[in-house]
């Protein structure tokens, strides 16, 4: 268990870790604003590190019920009195629960104390936890994508390619519709609706800035996309030959 939030550790929270120990202007003796110093550091976790959390939890969940298909593992289970969507959800949930659990909220701690230890001034905790619960969100649709596609494809490359596609990509487009200033209204209309929004949003609001409209039909929007992707799975998975 150490070992799995160490790794996690270094990939969420590298890139604060280093801001933490490396750069002279990160102190509380600084002349910076503590404030531009505390709305970094979060941005650092919540984009970057939510990004690499996202990505992980696609290379975790991608082949969760593809590799018991494989192995003949899921086929026995459903032999007994299992339903095939009881069998699917336990994987979805299973997998979820363990990434908000031992790597969002426990990396999110993590850079809250970096935070308080760096400036002596961590962020407000309820606003920080708001945010963290975003994020979560945010992770939760891209293992849920992942484990969806695991349960309708036989390809490791469709399961684990299309998911980092879509969360880099993503990523890419939200930044662009956000800070670009030159994407047409349309496109940036429509991105509202996609998750590979919700880092930036998490972000925002663990810095006090409450989700506003577009904010909080792209939060409703990945509600509905999750519960989508987990009935496509299910229905799916009722048909296929194991």
């Amino acid at each position: 268990m150490l070992w799995l939030i160490a790794i996690w550790t270094a990939l969420a929270n590298g890139l604060v870790i280093i801001l933490w120990v490396s750069i002279p202007g990160l102190t509380a003796n600084s002349k910076t604003d503590p404030a531009i110093i505390q709305s970094v550091m979060t941005g650092v976790f919540f984009i970057a590190g939510g990004l690499a959390i996202a990505l992980g939890s696609i290379i975790r969940g991608h082949d969760s019920i593809l590799k018991e298909r494989e192995s003949g593992t899921a086929s026995w289970i459903i032999s007994k009195p299992v339903s095939r969507s009881s069998f699917v959800m336990a994987k979805m949930l299973a997998n979820c629960i363990g990434m908000l659990l031992i790597i969002v909220l426990a990396q999110g701690i993590i850079t809250y104390l970096l935070i308080d230890l760096t400036l002596g001034r961590p962020p407000d905790p309820v606003s920080y936890l708001h945010g963290l619960a975003i994020l979560g969100l945010y992770c939760t649709f891209f293992m849920a994508f992942a484990v969806s596609l695991s349960a309708l494809a036989m390809s490791r490359g469709v399961t684990l390619g299309i998911p980092m596609l879509a969360a880099m990509g993503g990523m890419l487009l939200a930044l662009l519709c956000r800070y670009g200033g030159f994407m047409p209204q349309s496109v940036i209309q429509l991105n509202f609706l996609s998750p590979a929004n919700l880092n930036i949003i998490a972000w925002n609001t663990a810095r006090g800035m409450l989700p506003s409209g577009p904010d909080q039909i792209t939060i409703v929007a990945t509600l509905a996309w999750i519960a989508i992707l987990i009935m496509a799975a299910v229905v799916k998975f009722e048909r296929v030959e194991l």
